[in-house]
């Protein structure tokens, strides 16, 4: 120390600051050579310790732990953690993600290189989709899809064993992955050797097996192939199905009673029919509930509407009354049109980190140019701190944006997600949503108006049979016209509740119009 205080002192001052050499304050205001010591030794251990993590993470979940120079490495960066960890995220194309675990994982690498094997493996869709799923499950069951699907590896004799251990080779590596991204542990196990086949004896008994019918098969019958089959469209069909049994039913003239009793048959029946298609594995594959039975729920009802007011009210009073029945004929016809448009449309959905890399870097450049930082890293630091950038989509999120959990989409300007188009209401479609309730409240307007003439014409009608006046006469003649008419009654009581909705969202639509926010603001 006292060596390095001398040099200090004896250290010539820098030229043109107009030090002396011989004040002694400059050897008291620089820092000891104790000081300077630890602080490079601090230094060091903190360079140290940065390259052991970066070690760790790169062996253990394949990712860089450098910060990303630039918007193509972290959307490449983006795109290997979604390949490894595919629910986390948006979901990646097959292409894609196979790309992606192929440079993630040099094993797999070597093997397509190396194994014709996989590569006959690969042509074929359902057998590249089979080594995706498997790679993505940290190579549970890569060797039994090649093994499988490979007609040249079957017969390729002692060739196969050699593409059988890079194909296991190649499945320890991707279950390595698995368990350090996880942490846990993982033995590598490549014992598995080629299938063994059956013998003579087990085949004929199959065969056996097969002649009486299949002794060990249980044979489904054909109610259950048909449920599984159109399980998945249940939702769209059985809200029809409720409401056009009860058209058909009252075009038959039924009375009250008759009619209540049939349509509460039918309407069991469908019921237990519903039930038994949301038991089946293919209802719930893949299912999003985004308001579909709902939305059903309200297309129905618009159609048998509909048929009402052009089969029995506009004949009636098409004459008479003909601008309110134009009016109401035109708002019936449009509003399905203009529903389709706004779920055909879409919302307008922010692209995620598994679109194209050009829309998504658009999107993150212009968020981040916002955000006032040095580089793509800080910046990126800084919209997570901000909430302007979404975890599930892995993308940056523009001002008055929101991520939908029903779409499981960020959504551009998100009003609100409606049950009843089965799509959220943002920036694109929100226009076609205005006019869908707003022509759809102008239909109702017009068929509660018509079937409360039809109700109040049976209610004369029956009145003027009695010739007699008075409330209990006037309750009376609406009995005997609900009796007469029970299928109008009902739409028209259902009707005023779904009018009263209808409002609702219209005012609250109309009022986020004027005022220039969206229902979710």
């Amino acid at each position: 120390a006292r060596v390095g205080r001398s040099r200090a002192r004896a250290a010539p001052a820098p030229l043109g600051l107009g030090a002396s050499l011989d004040r002694p304050t400059r050897a008291k205001s620089s820092p000891s050579v104790r000081d300077i010591i630890r602080a490079e030794a601090a230094r060091a251990a903190k360079t140290l310790h940065a390259s052991m993590a970066a070690q760790q993470s790169s062996s253990t979940a394949g990712a860089p732990s450098a910060s990303p120079a630039t918007f193509a490495e972290q959307h490449a960066r983006i795109t290997q953690y979604l390949a490894l960890k595919p629910q986390e995220g948006p979901a990646l194309s097959r292409t894609t993600k196979f790309e992606a675990l192929v440079e993630i994982i040099p094993a797999l690498k070597t093997m397509l290189d190396s194994s014709s094997a996989l590569r006959d493996v690969l042509k074929d869709p359902q057998a590249f989709e089979a080594v995706v799923k498997a790679a993505t499950n940290g190579g549970r069951g890569l060797d039994e899809v090649v093994m499988n699907y490979s007609a040249e590896f079957r017969a390729a004799g002692a060739r196969a064993k050699e593409d059988l251990e890079l194909v296991q080779r190649a499945r320890d590596e991707l279950a390595l992955f698995n368990a350090g991204m996880h942490g846990g542990t993982y033995t590598p196990n490549a014992t598995l050797g080629l299938p063994v086949e059956s013998t003579a004896e087990e085949d004929e008994a199959y065969l056996v097996s097969l002649d009486r019918g299949g002794e060990n098969e249980e044979t489904p019958m054909v109610m259950d192939l048909y449920f599984s089959a159109h399980a998945k469209r249940s939702d769209v069909m059985m809200p029809f199905a409720f409401m056009l049994v009860g058209s058909m039913l009252a075009a038959t003239g039924m009375k009250l009673t008759q009619f209540a009793l049939t349509y509460g048959v039918c309407v069991v029946l469908l019921s237990v029919a519903y039930k038994h298609a949301r038991m089946q594995w293919s209802y719930w594959k893949n299912r999003r509930d985004v308001g579909t039975q709902s939305a059903m729920f309200v297309q129905a009802l618009l159609v048998v509407c509909a048929m009402q007011f052009f089969i029995v009210y506009m004949p009636l009073w098409w004459t008479s009354e003909l601008l309110i029945t134009f009016i109401t004929g035109t708002a019936f016809i449009i509003t399905p049109y203009l529903f389709y448009k706004t779920y055909a449309t879409g919302p307008g959905f922010c692209p995620t980190a598994a679109s194209d890399f050009d829309s998504w870097s658009q999107t993150m450049e212009r968020v981040s140019q916002t955000m006032g930082g040095r580089n793509v890293a800080e910046n990126a630091s800084r919209m997570m701190a901000q909430n302007r950038y979404c975890k599930t989509c892995h993308a940056a999120r523009p001002l008055r944006s929101k991520h939908c959990p029903l779409c499981n989409r960020c959504v551009h300007k998100l009003d609100h997600h409606c049950p009843i188009s089965m799509c959220c209401i943002g920036a694109k479609n929100q226009r076609f949503f205005l006019s869908a309730i707003s022509s759809m409240f102008i239909g109702q307007l017009g068929f509660l108006h018509f079937s409360y003439k039809y109700i109040h014409m049976l209610v004369d009608m029956h009145g003027a049979r009695t010739r007699h006046a008075g409330l209990v006469n006037t309750l009376a003649s609406l009995g005997r016209a609900v009796n007469d008419a029970p299928w109008a009654s009902w739409l028209w009581f259902l009707q005023m509740f779904c009018t009263l909705y209808c409002f609702i969202i219209l005012a609250r639509m109309y009022l986020g119009v004027a005022s220039n926010l969206t229902v979710n603001e």
